[in-house]
């Protein structure tokens, strides 16, 4: 379900590209406008609402998904990314749904009502439980920043499919500084970057699960191939100096007390127990 649910956000994530596009009014700002012409098309006017929160129920299936992906790489590290992004998307959803069921009462409020009520609908405008977007665009933003560096220092991903992954989430966050300054310019920019790189990370992780890659059993012999290759890099081995405690030791074949040299003693200590025998001849090899 993950790696359809991934491919299903990318394509919803599309969907509302297009609808931008190809809508003159779709963001306007405009209160007045919007209010006045909601009743028109209800429907398309709630379509970004709706896919915001078809996005957040989805997410469920992902989030566990990217967390076993990156979780031998740092553990703790994938346990807050992954709160981070359940905290984001769940807000993202409440708001969603929030203006789903807000806006068709207040415009028809606002059409039929008198001046008095329209001035103070348009005074208060739409419930806004998150206006800048500091939870429902920058959580799933720093989840994307985190796991996709997780992803690229534990060569889960190809580096380029986790470059789009850190680019989505500065974009997102892009958007919520924008917001919060009123820089529109920013805002356009973060927007588009965030089109264009969103929903490709997401369509691109989806179909690596659907073939069994993170989670298939011999992406899964890859991985700790390659778990092997980042606790023996010199990498690992700056970061346990400059976080103790944090990242597995350097390893490296004959260190004393290694993970690598510690199995290597067991293998031999099980051999000793257990030695081979030769079934056709009825002694034990030396």
């Amino acid at each position: 379900m993950g790696g359809i649910s991934a491919v299903a956000i990318g394509l919803l994530n599309v969907v509302i590209i297009l609808y931008f596009f190809n809508s003159p009014e779709a963001g306007r700002d405009d209160a007045y406008s919007f209010f006045r012409n909601f009743a028109d098309n209800a429907f398309l006017s709630s379509l970004p609402w709706i896919v915001f929160a078809v996005t957040a129920v989805l997410s469920n299936n992902i989030l566990p998904a990217v967390q076993d992906m990156v979780r031998g790489v740092h553990p703790d590290l994938a346990r807050f990314a992954t709160l981070l992004g359940l905290a984001g998307y769940t807000v993202q959803g409440v708001w969603a749904v929030t203006l789903i069921r807000a806006a068709p009462v207040l415009s028809a409020a606002f059409q039929t009502g008198d001046a008095t009520t329209r001035a103070v609908i348009l005074a208060v405008g739409l419930p806004q439980i998150d206006p800048d977007g500091w939870f429902s665009f920058g959580g799933p933003g720093t989840w994307l920043i985190l796991v996709n560096l997780l992803a690229l220092l534990g060569r889960r991903l190809p580096a380029w499919h986790a470059a789009f992954g850190v680019l989505a989430g500065i974009c997102a966050w892009a958007t919520v500084i924008a917001s919060a300054t009123g820089f529109e310019p920013q805002n356009l920019f973060a927007s588009a970057g965030g089109a264009a790189v969103y929903p490709l990370w997401f369509v691109l992780f989806g179909i690596r699960l659907i073939r069994g890659g993170p989670d298939g059993p011999e992406r899964n012999t890859r991985r700790r191939e390659s778990d092997l290759r980042w606790m023996t890099s010199p990498v690992t081995g700056i970061l346990q100096t400059a976080v103790p405690g944090r990242f597995p030791r350097a390893l490296c074949p004959g260190t004393t007390g290694s993970r690598l040299e510690t199995r290597r003693d067991d293998d031999r200590k099980a051999a000793r127990r257990h030695p081979k025998t030769d079934s056709s001849q009825g002694w034990a090899a030396p």
